[in-house]
């Protein structure tokens, strides 16, 4: 168990460590480096659609270690103790090992637990919840509330799952129904007005915020396909690829295995409540469009797995073990290597991108860069690039970029002067009819010569292609054009959104 453990802990630090960060990411930290504390709490409460805490976390941290690197690093620290105490806290030996292949060597859990991201919080915290202090304690129920407390604080999704989580312990605690009636009240009073405010800013501007710009919640056909996509497989492989399907067919012999196990052997306990109902209202209220949501039912799902395994099921469950496991080798795999996950942004070879851009530069031109990407736009402002970038207005400080197309109109007739278009997938942030613009006013551009360089293949690009028909077969495009000229006012398509 202890080499298991080291391996997860040299996984989830390296992942840490060499992220370059994803989307959301630099949103959070734009709010933390260009704000006071103050101010921060003010903007997150006026203009987003989650609580503040993970951001007032972010920005203590940040203040401490001045690197966002060392941020992500304490992120896969917390998960790692608080795997520990799983651990510790589990008695059979069996479920051990099955907590560390579902939670220890969980793809999905390795790429939102090393973020810097409210999720990186609340996985470990909800793992704590899930082992408390002893439940027929005095103290536990006050336990119980503070701890989704904090955890709706992070998101609003403790405000879901503090509903199947409070049914499971509080009718797996034994005494009469009344005694744990009052129990509960003083607690529960306490959390329902130390988060009344907190809610009602949730009522009344981040809800808001959520149906009119940030999108956080779905319909529920697309929340099945996201569900089916993560909890039945996982998020660092795609569900239709050979190791998607042979995770999903693993899962479907566990969850086969338990309704057997509830009518012949009285079925496991720990767990089953706060997966099955948690599944059910996350799928209800949308929250399962995300894929970053699902993340957290990985624990109850853990737990409750662990617990089927009975005698005369040994085969079957060890059939659909190593189905699953398969899944998640590949996936951490592609975790590793930024490749084929269902995160996009994941995908992005970064590293080599960059290197390849900095060494096709000319030393005697001007080199302007296009891209509609928050994580180039990061780094290539970082490097102190000329720069136009679609969504720079949501992520950066307007003020950063200081390139305009006006200017570069006046630029291209006194100097040479090149372009480099970075394209990515679109994904779900541009509307297509825009992002078919913004390629058309770039092929309109008039150039000396133009070269095309492409990186990262996605070997499940024609299965992805049957789901979205405009997905590339590579994960990064340049297109490089070299001695611009003439008009090039129509890229002004390319320039910040003011969302």
């Amino acid at each position: 168990m202890i080499s298991l453990y080291g391996l997860s802990s040299f996984l989830f630090l390296f992942i840490a460590y060499n992220s370059f960060g994803y989307d959301d990411e630099y949103w959070n930290i734009r709010m933390i480096e260009e704000n006071s504390l103050y101010t921060l709490i003010y903007k997150i409460q006026s203009s987003d659609v989650h609580p503040p805490l993970s951001y007032i976390l972010n920005f203590i941290l940040f203040k401490i270690f001045e690197d966002w690197q060392f941020v992500r690093l304490f992120s896969a620290c917390i998960f790692l103790a608080a795997f520990a105490v799983t651990i510790l806290k589990t008695k059979a030996k069996e479920a051990q090992l099955l907590l560390i292949l579902f939670l220890g060597l969980n793809p999905t859990i390795m790429i939102w637990a090393t973020s810097i991201r409210w999720y990186a919080y609340a996985i470990p915290l909800l793992m704590m919840l899930s082992f408390p202090i002893n439940a027929n304690s005095k103290y536990f129920w006050y336990y119980f509330f503070f701890g989704f407390l904090i955890l709706s604080f992070l998101s609003y999704v403790g405000i879901i799952l503090i509903i199947p989580y409070f049914f499971w312990y509080f009718f797996s605690i034994k005494g009469a129904i009344s005694k744990k009636i009052k129990q509960v009240i003083v607690p529960a009073s306490i959390f329902l007005l130390a988060y009344a405010h907190q809610f009602y800013t949730f009522i009344t501007v981040h809800r808001a915020n959520n149906i009119q710009e940030n999108q956080q919640t779905f319909d529920v056909l697309t929340s099945i396909k996201s569900f089916v996509s993560s909890v039945f497989s996982n998020q660092a492989i795609f569900p239709l690829s050979t190791y998607g399907l042979l995770s999903i067919l693993g899962y479907l012999v566990i969850f086969v295995l338990f309704i057997y196990s509830v009518f012949k052997h009285n079925g496991p306990k720990k767990g089953v409540i706060p997966f099955l109902v948690g599944s059910i209202l996350f799928i209800l209220t949308g929250l399962a469009g995300k894929l970053r949501n699902l993340v957290l039912l990985d624990i109850s799902k853990a737990h409750f797995i662990s617990g089927i395994y009975k005698k005369g099921l040994k085969f079957p469950f060890l059939i659909a073990l190593i189905l699953i496991f398969s899944g998640n080798v590949f996936g951490i795999y592609n975790v590793l290597t930024h490749q084929r996950t269902t995160k996009n942004a994941w995908n992005l070879p970064f590293s080599e991108s960059l290197s390849l851009m900095q060494g096709l530069e000319q030393s005697n031109c001007q080199e302007v860069y296009f891209t509609f990407h928050p994580t180039y736009t990061y780094h290539l402002l970082n490097q102190e690039k000329k720069l136009i970038s679609f969504y720079s207005g949501l992520y950066f400080d307007s003020t950063r970029i200081k390139t305009s197309v006006m200017q570069l109109d006046s630029i291209i007739k006194t100097n040479s002067t090149n372009f480099n278009f970075v394209l990515t997938y679109r994904g779900r942030s541009i509307e297509q009819s825009h992002y078919q613009e913004m390629l058309r006013q770039m092929k309109l551009v008039q150039a000396d010569s133009i070269k095309i360089f492409k990186l990262g293949f996605d070997g499940d690009y024609a299965l992805k292609q049957n789901i979205y028909p405009d997905y590339p077969s590579f994960t990064f495009y340049l297109y490089k054009f070299y001695g611009v000229k003439g008009n090039i006012l129509g890229l002004k398509v390319w320039e910040r959104n003011q969302l």
